[in-house]
């Protein structure tokens, strides 16, 4: 008798917690996928395929006007919007004001586990040895683990860099769909990618 009013009253303060500091933990929650790196100079920014628009090209855009690499490498092969990734990469890029000549191209990949993977050999191949790689604000979490993964001995460093105008606002996700999606779908796969 005496366990199982121990167990309800753990239960209960566990609940009370939870209704008090419920907003506190579900904001730190969607704030953890966020991270950056210090941004330094590189070979090349990365562009990894996603993101709801062309906001990862546009950032990337921007870090080349700034002088933070000399190339722009847009990985993903997969097919968006009835039109393959590296074309409307392409477009994008363009629109944005990223000349051809900067340009190289991943096509093979359909993830980003793929992309880290199919990315090393490429990277290595062309000599550089520091790579921004540009993706969503609520990705970098799970970009930087793979790549680090997938990287893992070589001369090549990843930094990893968030979108830094983008349509996911960590505080209160929970309260819009679209973000509670993105932060649900994001934390499956970040523990799926650990478990691999």
């Amino acid at each position: 008798m005496l366990r199982v009013l121990r167990t309800l009253l753990a239960l209960i303060a566990l609940a009370v917690v939870l209704v008090v500091f419920h907003r506190p933990l579900l904001n730190a929650a969607g704030r953890y996928l966020i991270v950056a790196d210090p941004l330094e100079k590189a070979d090349v920014i990365v562009v990894l395929s996603g993101g709801r628009r062309d906001e990862r090209v546009r950032q990337a855009a921007d870090l080349y006007r700034a002088g933070y690499a000399p190339r722009v490498l847009l990985s993903g092969g997969e097919a968006l919007m009835d039109l393959p990734t590296p074309d409307l990469l392409k477009l994008q890029a363009r629109k944005h004001g990223i000349p051809e000549s900067a340009l190289l191209f991943e096509a093979a990949s359909t993830s980003t586990a793929e992309q880290a993977k199919f990315l090393r050999p490429i990277l290595e191949q062309h000599g550089f040895r520091r790579a921004i790689v540009v993706t969503s604000s609520f990705h970098p979490r799970r970009a930087r683990y793979l790549f680090h993964r997938a990287f893992d001995g070589s001369a090549v460093e990843i930094r990893v860099y968030p979108v830094q105008q983008d349509f996911f606002n960590p505080v209160n996700w929970w309260t819009r769909e679209s973000d509670t999606e993105t932060v649900v779908l994001e934390y499956i796969k970040l523990g799926l990618s650990v478990l691999r």
